[in-house]
């Protein structure tokens, strides 16, 4: 029992100083007739620094002025201590969690890597021989006294030409590979062109046809992070174009992959087909677990469509979902518009 007067000082005298806010709200409770349920610490120098949960009850006169605060306590130490050893075991596997995601993330960064290189190579092979080209000719038109300023001036305006298209490559896949640290908005269809551009030699060269079908001329806006889009629809290209070159057969048959983009008020919708040799519907539903992998060892890490699915559905609020279709695989994601700027 605490009388009315001495309640505050009372409790100040046995509670711990992070909880002496209560004193007040007490107070406030038990003036309005109201009772009061509360945790509070007491001081370490008091039956060993317990935690309690009470219960405060105004005891009031026949004139219904407050005379004493009846407080019915429980000792709840051993849930307190549970649920901090709880606390500090969910911070650790969230740490370890953390840390395996940045691991994959710097896996799926390294395939991605490795995948620019070979791009670059390809990207690269077709000025490389014009400019070979170019100083061969260079050498007969001196040999057969052609060599004046104005066939200098083409070839050095020829040369540069080829190399500026090897510098812009450069900066492309480096701009490519750059992460967005702020969402801004941009076009879904530039997304996809940049895309292309980065991986078209590589389709070329596999004897690959690839489409892109959307429903309008305009552009398609939407507020988010364009680089990770584009390394999302760059996995699935990368993906399908494994898949048709793993498919056995004829090696003269016909071989595509097809975009399809569908843009509504409501959300923006982009898939990624091919005729491959599709997914079986036995690991279906496995496809998108991280280190899991169809392809041959040595040739994928596992990550890539994980770390597309996480992309679209936790960094851009999306869906994610694969299906087999007729010819082979679909890989589809949808975005919501919603989440543009100002809306």
């Amino acid at each position: 029992m605490l009388r009315t007067s001495d309640a505050p000082h009372s409790l100040k005298e046995i509670i711990h100083k992070d909880s002496e806010k209560i004193s007040v709200e007490l107070m406030a409770h038990m003036r309005k007739n109201i009772s009061y349920q509360t945790s509070f610490r007491l001081k370490s120098d008091t039956i060993d620094g317990a935690s309690l949960f009470a219960t405060f009850s105004p005891v009031v006169s026949s004139d219904d002025t407050l005379e004493e605060i009846l407080m019915i306590a429980q000792d709840v130490s051993a849930l307190e201590e549970s649920k901090e050893l709880l606390n500090k075991r969910v911070e650790e596997q969230t740490s370890i969690n953390l840390e395996q995601k940045n691991m994959m993330f710097q896996q799926a960064k390294m395939a991605s890597m490795g995948e620019m290189i070979g791009n670059i190579a390809h990207q690269w092979r077709q000025p490389l021989n014009a400019i070979g080209l170019l100083v061969q000719d260079l050498e007969d038109a001196y040999a057969y006294d052609e060599l004046n300023e104005q066939y200098l001036h083409g070839m050095v305006e020829k040369s540069m030409n080829q190399i500026n298209f090897m510098s812009k490559t450069i900066d492309d896949f480096r701009n490519f590979f750059q992460p967005n640290k702020k969402k801004r908005e941009f076009d879904i269809i530039d997304a996809v062109n940049k895309t292309l551009d980065i991986v078209g030699q590589t389709l070329i060269k596999s004897e690959i046809e690839l489409s892109v079908n959307r429903e309008t001329d305009n552009e398609i806006l939407f507020f988010g992070y364009q680089n990770e889009l584009q390394q999302v629809i760059l996995n699935l290209i990368n993906n399908a174009k494994d898949s048709i070159l793993e498919k056995n057969g004829d090696a003269s048959r016909e071989k595509w992959i097809r975009i399809n983009i569908r843009d509504s008020d409501e959300q923006v919708t982009l898939s990624v087909s091919d005729n491959g040799e599709g997914i079986p519907e036995n690991i279906l539903e496995r496809i998108f677990e991280p280190y899991y992998t169809t392809k041959e060892e040595g040739k994928g890490t596992g990550v890539g469509l994980y770390m597309s699915k996480m992309i679209i559905e936790q960094s851009m609020g999306g869906a994610f979902c694969v299906e087999n279709g007729s010819a082979g695989a679909t890989f589809s994601f949808t975005l919501p518009k919603e989440t543009q700027a100002g809306v």
